[in-house]
């Protein structure tokens, strides 16, 4: 039985984490990016910063526009009608669409950063696993990877932006809905509304468990292309990280030998996954390619290598 990481327990306090596991996490990955070098870990936590401080800048500029064509329709002192309200979903659903460009384009600086994190890691995987040098002239692989590199790093990192930038929006909008339902339950003012959408921001916890989650997809999509672009990679396997919760184990249970294909999901949108205590998590956001299967998820992945090679 795996404890949960807080277990009090002595086993639990004594136990580390097994040294097949940490060889392979992104944490002990070195990231060499204009000839600084740093580990993954501060690089994901720099990139996760920033990306919280930008969106939070966008969805305050969404937030005022909407404020302020509401405050524009009504007396600060009036009721609010149900047909005012929807007014108010309205020009929030005709900013979407600008506030998913402005997002994604907040995010693609910090999600390229990871992607490529990923596909080199993913590089390096495939080097180690077929027993190869990690670069120069003796591994056949290198030359065609940072051939293949940026084209597929460049298709990761869009990816990554769009769902941040879908995530955040989607979460705002929620929000809204919220509190338009509110203010038609309660039969709030104008002003009331308007306090309400002021505070329909993020808060910094929540803004950056998006953007770490989001960049672990960045990183599973990174490796996902270099294995692609490798020609050797035959599938993939779940890596379940130490102290993981019921539903990560329920995914290594199934997917921790038998692999699926590299361009290949472990569960379509809409799956159900059980976990041991017989809980259940739906995974409703998008097909699952790899880890994260949750918000902050550390599990990661492992090739599966065709030893017959690349074809010429």
């Amino acid at each position: 039985m795996t404890h949960a990481k807080a277990c009090p327990c002595k086993n639990c306090k004594a136990a580390k984490p097994p040294l097949w596991w940490i060889d392979f996490t992104a944490e002990k990955q070195v990231i060499v990016k204009d000839g600084i070098s740093e580990t993954f870990e501060a690089t994901e936590a720099r990139a996760v910063r920033a990306f919280a401080e930008g969106i939070q800048q966008d969805i305050d500029k969404v937030i005022e526009e909407v404020s302020r064509k509401l405050s524009a329709s009504i007396r600060a002192g009036d009721t609010v009608t149900q047909r005012q309200l929807e007014e108010v979903q309205a020009a929030l659903k005709a900013s979407q669409r600008k506030l998913v460009d402005d997002l994604a384009n907040t995010a693609k600086p910090y999600a390229q950063t990871i992607a490529e994190a990923g596909f080199d890691q993913g590089a390096s995987l495939v080097s180690g696993a077929a027993g190869l040098p990690p670069g120069g002239p003796n591994n056949p692989l290198g030359g065609l990877l940072s051939g293949k590199a940026s084209e597929f790093v460049v298709e990761a990192t869009n990816r990554a932006a769009i769902r941040m930038a879908r995530s955040v929006s989607d979460s705002l909008a929620e929000r809204v809905a919220n509190i338009i339902r509110i203010g038609i339950e309660e039969t709030a003012t104008g002003t009331d509304v308007i306090g309400l959408l002021e505070e329909a921001g993020f808060d910094e916890n929540r803004a950056q468990t998006i953007a770490r989650t989001e960049s672990a997809r960045a990183y599973t999509d990174g490796q996902n292309a270099a294995w692609e672009a490798s020609g050797v990679v035959k599938g993939k396997t779940w890596l379940v990280s130490p102290f993981a919760c019921e539903f990560c184990e329920a995914a290594a249970k199934e997917f921790g030998e038998k692999s699926v294909g590299v361009k290949d999901a472990f569960y379509e949108r809409g799956a159900t996954i059980t976990g041991a205590s017989g809980a259940t998590m739906a995974l409703d956001f998008d097909d699952t390619s790899g880890p994260p299967l949750h918000p902050n998820c550390r599990c990661s992945l492992l090739p599966v290598i065709d030893y017959e090679g690349p074809d010429e």
